[in-house]
């Protein structure tokens, strides 16, 4: 049996005449792979294939009758045994892959790209959920974003749909022919818009339970969104939504989006480089938007304006609250007052993001996993520098992890009495870095209950660090240059009559301790060391 038998017509008048003097074509060899070029696909209609063929190909097919193939009914009957693999359409001609269905595979990428006038005339004129494409993984539409009411797709739930289209003429063709239809089955598992293609969200007639996995919108300047604005839609409903994703412009229609009352967000991630682009949500009132209970909150730019914007349930427990932004104006919506973020597992801040930890009102008797600030330049930490010494109020804290000019901030944090850090790390790498730490007076810097101390570049004075002699240090990391290992070392070996010195290590103290393990890192070449106390 041959691998591959290709039949190619270049003229259409030859394909007819077959079709015409032989009715049904059904004797076709055997193959296991089967190209149908050209016009040859007129012939596919009456075409049965032989049990050993694992795959058809249709090839430079004109996308008129391409899409007549998808439409008719006989095609439904060849995807009762072929699943799409591919398919691409673009202005000119279509091509496509069909495997043979097998247990548990499932259809691949749908993916058309039309701009072309003829083509798109062609779409235009097509009934909706018309052309069968079966069930496909992913659907990609750029341009032509009127052929996506066309579609039918078999099953209640759709992978990735993605649509974009720089022509604002496009979204008015969609509009007027998709009114009425549920565009989406009840679960989508992606939902990517961009530019103009984000307006086509109140067309789609969700219904109450349907299901968006992930909702990522895209908007790169305010014409993109000004359809979905323009007060037609009070509400935009997107049912339940586990993942919500908006870049630039797109942010602005965060007031207008409504989800399921019962609805919880896993994440949601809000970016934006330009203060143009937050504009219209920042006239929104303060904790005004609701979307259900929330795990991860990412925020990036002047995306982290949106945050007081934002109402948190009372019960709720955020899993992760990121924020990073590459200036101070990006932050002085949060700086403008406080903002109640509730119980929450995870504090990472980013560059400027750092100069918002004062203003963020955590619940009481809340426990952070983890805290973790990287500031990368002494200007993003100046706001706290400020702030008085054990004046920020962290509750209690399982790790700490402080780089660059955030190291600085140690002496302003406060945990509740008792509290018993699992992990400090201290990561800096010049020394004005830890200046904070350096210039503190001889009681030097309290640092609390430590079970594991882990310090980068760190010099004598980096160890006025007043650790509680209530427990035992399990270790102590310290990366350094080699020459300052025994420098640093002699002051771990402090003895108990040296109260008044400020550096003060707790259960270090005494020689007789020698549960403490102390391994120097050389960052200038590949070894290490382990000290045994």
């Amino acid at each position: 049996m041959p691998r591959e038998l290709i039949v190619c017509f270049s003229d259409e008048a030859v394909a007819k005449d077959i079709k015409e003097h032989s009715g049904t074509v059904s004797n076709i060899p055997a193959a296991e792979r089967v190209v149908l070029r050209k016009h040859a696909v007129c012939v596919f209609a009456g075409l049965v294939f032989p049990g050993k063929t694992t795959a058809v190909c249709l090839e430079k097919v004109h996308t008129g009758l391409f899409l007549s193939l998808l439409v008719r009914d006989v095609c439904e009957t060849t995807l009762s045994v072929f699943l799409f693999e591919s398919i691409r359409i673009d202005e000119m001609s279509a091509d496509c892959v069909l495997k043979r269905k097998t247990h548990g595979n499932t259809n691949g990428t749908v993916r058309i790209k039309i701009s072309g006038t003829e083509a798109t005339e062609t779409i235009k004129g097509l009934e909706n959920k018309s052309v069968h494409i079966g069930r496909p993984e992913t659907i990609e539409i750029r341009g032509c974003l009127s052929a996506f009411p066309k579609l039918n797709t078999s099953g209640e739930t759709v992978g990735t749909v993605k649509l974009t289209t720089d022509d604002p003429e496009q979204l008015r063709d969609f509009t007027s022919s998709a009114g009425g239809f549920d565009l989406l089955g009840e679960t989508t598992e992606r939902l990517v818009l961009e530019k103009y293609a984000v307006n086509i969200l109140q067309s789609l007639q969700l219904k109450k339970e349907a299901a968006i996995h992930s909702l990522e919108l895209s908007a790169d300047s305010k014409e993109h969104v000004e359809e979905i604005l323009s007060g037609k839609h009070k509400k935009i409903y997107v049912g339940y939504v586990r993942r919500i994703e908006l870049t630039g412009y797109s942010l602005n229609i965060l007031s207008v989006l409504e989800t399921n009352g019962q609805n919880c967000v896993d994440e949601m991630t809000l970016s934006a480089h330009k203060k143009e682009e937050v504009e219209e949500i920042l006239d929104a009132g303060d904790r005004t938007l609701f979307f259900g209970g929330i795990k991860h909150i990412n925020m990036k730019g002047y995306g982290i304006g949106c945050l007081p914007k934002i109402k948190i349930p009372k019960n709720n427990t955020l899993s992760v609250l990121s924020l990073q932004a590459w200036s101070e104006e990006e932050t002085e919506e949060i700086t403008k007052h406080r903002v109640d973020v509730g119980c929450v597992e995870n504090i990472f801040l980013n560059r400027h993001g750092v100069s918002v930890l004062p203003f963020l009102d955590i619940e009481r008797g809340n426990t952070l996993c983890e805290l973790k600030m990287n500031a990368t330049d002494q200007s993003q930490v100046l706001g706290i520098i400020g702030c008085p010494k054990e004046s920020i109020l962290m509750g209690k804290v399982k790790k700490i992890s402080l780089s660059g000019y955030a190291a600085n901030v140690l002496p302003k944090l406060k945990t509740e009495p008792g509290n018993k850090i699992d992990r400090m790390a201290l990561y800096t790498d010049t020394r004005d870095q830890t200046s904070e730490i350096n210039n503190s007076n001889n009681e030097g810097v309290f640092a609390g209950d430590v079970g594991v101390l882990e310090l980068k570049n760190c010099d004598m004075d980096l160890l006025k660090l007043k650790l509680s002699n209530s427990r035992k240090i399990k270790s102590i990391l310290i990366w350094c240059e080699e020459k300052n290992k025994e420098k640093i070392a002699d002051g771990l070996w402090e003895s108990d009559d040296c109260r008044e010195k400020t550096t003060w290590m707790g259960s270090l103290k005494t020689k007789e301790d020698r549960r403490t393990n102390i391994m120097f890192v050389f960052s200038y070449y590949d070894g290490e060391e382990m000290i045994k106390l």
